[in-house]
Parts: C-alpha cells; sequence; structure tokens
C-alpha cells in the first residue's frame, strides 16, 4: 500500500521504494486500484492519468511546514501492452 510519510525523503529514496511496491511489468489497472484503495484523492492528492501518453500523474497533497508546502510528484509510464515501464518522482516546494 502506499502511505503518505511526514519525514523527509530524497526523490530516489521514494522511487526506490515505490518500485519495490510496483516493479516494472505491473499492470496500469492494479497501479490505479492501489491508489484508489490507499485513498490518494481522499488525502488530498491528485491523479491524472493520460492512456495515449502512458502515463500516470500523481501530486501528493502536501506537508505544509511554517509558509512552504512540500510534496511530491510521482509519474507512473507504461509500455503500448500496459505494464509499468518506468516511476518518476519530482519534488516540489511552493509558499513565500
Amino acid at each position: 500500500m502506499v502511505r503518505y510519510c511526514r519525514c523527509q525523503h530524497t526523490t530516489a529514496e521514494v522511487r526506490t521504494q515505490l518500485l519495490t511496491v510496483f516493479p516494472p511489468g505491473t499492470p496500469r489497472a492494479e497501479i490505479v486500484g492501489r491508489l484508489a484503495t490507499a485513498g490518494v484523492r481522499k488525502s488530498g492528492g491528485t491523479v491524472q492519468e493520460e492512456p495515449s501518453a502512458r502515463t500516470i500523474f500523481l501530486r501528493t497533497g502536501g506537508v505544509q511546514r511554517a509558509f512552504v508546502v512540500h510534496e511530491f510528484t510521482l509519474t507512473f509510464t507504461f509500455g503500448p501492452d500496459d505494464l509499468l515501464t518506468d516511476i518518476k518522482v519530482g519534488e516540489w516546494r511552493t509558499g513565500p
């Protein structure tokens, strides 16, 4: 299950953890189902599916520290067979 962490992790650490949960070859339907089961949208996250681009883009709800919001973006990429080929993790910090 994907869990939101309130601690500091690097994008490389997050990617490594995600690849243990969703190894390459995982079907798109399984990933979408697990994100729904984890309540990503209910936790303030957003999920955008781009079937033609073979990607799922996820932006976490973020953790606010003082005036800065820290969140991760996850991009799941799939091959023509709708099996996972890669996960890219980005980091966003917004605030004054």
